[in-house]
This record gives C-alpha cells, sequence and structure tokens, in this order.
C-alpha cells in the first residue's frame, strides 16, 4: 500500500513541475512550410531492376484531390512485370 502511495505521490511530483518547451521554433516551422514539397525515392533502384515511371499526374505541380494517377511499368529483359504482385497503399 505504501509503495502504491508512493509511487502516486511521485507520478504527481512529475506532473506538477513539469514545464512547456519549445520543441520546434516558429522560424524553423515557417522555413518547412515554405519548402516545395519534392517526391524522393526511398531506395536506390538495383541494376537491372523493373522501374515504375508516373506519367500522371505531372509531379512538378500542385496535385488536387481527388486525382487519377497513371503509372508505367518498365521491365528489363528477360525479366517480366508481375502485376497481380502490385499492391497500392494510401495515406
Amino acid at each position: 500500500m505504501k509503495l502504491i502511495f508512493s509511487l502516486i505521490f511521485i507520478l504527481v511530483s512529475c506532473i506538477w513541475n513539469a514545464s512547456a518547451f519549445t520543441l520546434v521554433s516558429q522560424e524553423v516551422m515557417q522555413s518547412s512550410l515554405d519548402a516545395p514539397l519534392r517526391p524522393i525515392a526511398k531506395s536506390v533502384p538495383q541494376k537491372d531492376a523493373p522501374a515504375i515511371e508516373v506519367e500522371t499526374p505531372p509531379l512538378n505541380g500542385t496535385i488536387s484531390s481527388p486525382t487519377a494517377v497513371r503509372i508505367k511499368f518498365q521491365a528489363t529483359a528477360p525479366s517480366a512485370i508481375k502485376t497481380e504482385t502490385f499492391k497500392v497503399l494510401y495515406g
């Protein structure tokens, strides 16, 4: 029982003495908001690996919602694209 009261006392003391701090300055936040959004590759393509080309929408402008997406798969010989393994994730 004493242990429970001690833990509650420590928890309340920590909360009572907690203070707010700035995690990101206003300048950094504004520069992040002003920076242009550019798609970047999450990995380096392997030699002779199939490629996916985004045909629409153009990635150099503003994309509104809803938008149609058209992609093109490019395989290198002798490989083939297995469309049944393609997955689309949103979010």
